[in-house]
């Protein structure tokens, strides 16, 4: 008898855990703070990564033309959003990668596979690193001496940097 009582406890017990934290969320009854606790629990986001998302989804639902609905994800919706930020409001592909980044984050919290919704990004740049000059370097070349008056070295120096 004490082991049947154990068993519903047990019962009880993985019934509410999962009712406060759901492995899938429903789209339609979901808040931003709901994902927001799925991503840092169920996907391993991090905090920062996790509120620069929420900052991004809040835009995504404020735009004028193609506003996205998180509650009611449409796949056409936001295509049309993508293809309006990359074609005629000239995004760069890094913020693009944000917005789709965005998308799957809430797209995996409501249970729907992210590859499912496809997105091709634009190249992105790779970027060349700089050769950035030593501070000594720097001011040698600001302080160098090409004669003895210091207005001729004034002059030099001005036209150098035109």
């Amino acid at each position: 008898m004490v082991w049947l009582i154990n068993l519903k406890e047990r019962h009880e017990v993985k019934r509410e855990y999962y009712i406060e934290n759901p492995i899938k969320l429903n789209p339609e009854t979901s808040t931003f703070e709901k994902v927001a606790f799925h991503a840092e629990r169920w996907q391993r986001l991090s905090k920062s990564s996790i509120e620069h998302r929420l900052r991004c989804a809040r835009r995504m639902m404020k735009h004028p033309i193609y506003p996205i609905d998180f509650n009611n994800p449409v796949y056409e919706q936001f295509i049309a959003y993508m293809d309006y930020r990359e074609r005629i409001e000239k995004a760069s592909g890094y913020a693009l990668m944000n917005d789709l980044r965005t998308m799957q984050m809430f797209l995996r919290a409501y249970g729907i596979d992210p590859k499912s919704w496809y997105y091709k990004l634009p190249v992105l740049p790779r970027h060349k690193k700089r050769k950035i000059p030593f501070p000594e370097t720097v001011y040698e070349l600001c302080n160098y001496r090409y004669s003895k008056d210091p207005y001729e070295n004034a002059l030099y120096q001005l036209s150098n940097v035109s």
